[in-house]
């Protein structure tokens, strides 16, 4: 199971997000995949989670993510993320979320950039945080990719999700 302290902690980002969006999964619970985490370098790393679910469920957390609550609940789980994994040492700023376009890849996907800098006394260092949700039937595909410094590479991130959407 992925560790729970340190680093960003992806599910429970997920439920904080999904319960702010009032589509917090209710029984049955949905299956999970969790796929290792993609790492390249000291920092670059990518991992996705697929949720297989409901089609009433897949289809609430669909419109969820295009009303008019989302901009709001994405920064408050971010900032709460940030605020509780952030590395030992380092004060997060806020969290500034926008809208990313990406590639069409065969399931109904919505995309973020989300930017926090980590200020480490006078060292302040920007990460860039992609999430990436598809919608394909009653499968939820969650991807999260990080980058310090700048974006996380467009090829190699459009290749990832290409190939775990192609395999859901």
């Amino acid at each position: 199971p992925p560790s729970t302290t340190g680093g960003l902690q992806i599910e429970r980002l997920w439920r904080n997000l999904t319960q702010c969006l009032n589509v917090d999964n209710t029984p049955p619970a949905p299956v999970l995949a969790t796929s290792p985490t993609f790492l390249r370098g000291l920092a670059t790393s990518a991992i996705s989670t697929v949720e297989y679910t409901t089609p009433a469920s897949a289809a609430a957390i669909a419109a969820a993510l295009v009303g008019p609550k989302l901009q709001g609940c994405l920064t408050s789980a971010f900032n709460t993320n940030a605020q509780l994994s952030h590395p030992q040492g380092a004060v997060p700023g806020p969290a500034a979320v926008t809208l990313l376009t990406v590639p069409p890849v065969g399931a109904k996907t919505i995309a973020f950039r989300i930017n926090v800098t980590m200020n480490l006394g006078s060292l302040q260092i920007k990460l860039f945080h992609d999430f990436l949700v598809a919608i394909k039937g009653s499968t939820v595909i969650r991807m999260w990719f990080l980058n310090p410094g700048s974006a996380f590479p467009p090829d190699l991130e459009h290749t990832l999700v290409q190939n775990v959407v192609g395999r859901s």
